[in-house]
């Protein structure tokens, strides 16, 4: 935060969050296009491993155009999810294909209950960028809507690392655990030292998602 007044912002929406009801687990599911990394299958990894009663959206760049893609995106977080997870390349400010990007976040005013963003791409989670402000950093301070919370990366690392990760905090997340301590347990599930020590929560570790 570099403001008192987006301080504000942030506990406001931690406490709305928190004071709300059950909102159920409606996940969003966004995948980059395949090219060398099958970021489909990753994807389609996390959906299996989702409650039971999960309701999911899969929004795949490789089976769209982009601005499709974008357009679907935008729609998601306008609706509220529980969780919008994303597999792909990314880098400050930016989901490739221009998905979904840090400009794109301050025009948004969410009328449902703010999804848990989990970013596994490179730098979404740059914050110490002087230039320019990271999407987690975004969808974090966006007093309008954005995120309850995001997990995102301040490094550059490879792909296949980042899915066991990403795998084992979906497992963990419709257990009723905190984030800190669904975070804490996923990390232990990455072998690359560099993915467990880049990734970042932008947010509350006590909370929990509903």
């Amino acid at each position: 935060m570099q403001t008192s007044e987006q301080a504000d912002a942030v506990v406001r929406k931690l406490i709305s969050y928190d004071q709300a009801g059950a909102g159920g687990h409606a996940a969003v599911l966004v995948a980059d296009h395949d090219d060398r990394i099958d970021f489909e299958g990753a994807s389609g990894q996390v959906k299996a491993l989702l409650p039971a009663d999960a309701t999911v959206e899969e929004i795949y760049r490789g089976q769209m155009d982009d601005a499709s893609a974008h357009a679907a995106v935008l729609a998601s977080l306008q609706r509220g999810a529980w969780l919008l997870n994303y597999v792909g390349h990314g880098s400050v400010e930016v989901w490739l294909g221009g998905v979904l990007s840090s400009e794109d976040v301050r025009t948004l005013t969410t009328t449902g209950r703010l999804p848990f963003v989990v970013a596994m791409t490179c730098l979404n989670g740059f914050f110490h960028d002087v230039y320019t402000e990271s999407l987690a950093e975004a969808l974090q301070k966006d007093p309008q809507g954005g995120a309850v919370a995001v997990w995102a990366s301040s490094a550059l690392t490879d792909p296949a690392a980042q899915m066991p990760m990403n795998q084992a905090l979906v497992q963990r997340l419709g257990k009723g655990l905190t984030l800190g301590e669904a975070i804490a347990q996923a990390k232990a599930a990455a072998s690359d030292p560099d993915v467990r020590r880049s990734w970042i929560l932008f947010g509350d570790p006590t909370t929990r998602l509903k």
